[in-house]
């Protein structure tokens, strides 16, 4: 799914029992409006998917994804 965005560092793993991991390591706004779409994404799958382990070391995208009720 990353490869969608390729000016932001997303990168979304789906794990062996369908768990997600989203690890983000850039704020710009493409960045964080591919995020949005991410989140968009998973949430029409269900949260039973979703593992909410959301990895970032930029405060600013800590901000958008609290907003989005991810983190």
């Amino acid at each position: 799914m990353s490869d969608k965005f390729p000016r932001c560092k997303v990168t979304l793993k789906r794990g062996k029992k369908r768990a997600w991991s989203i690890i983000v390591n850039d704020s710009s706004p493409e960045c964080l409006d591919s995020l949005k779409k991410i989140s968009g994404d998973l949430g029409k799958h269900g949260n039973k998917y979703l593992s909410q382990r959301i990895e970032t070391s930029d405060p600013a995208v800590a901000k958008v994804l609290k907003d989005l009720n991810l983190m």
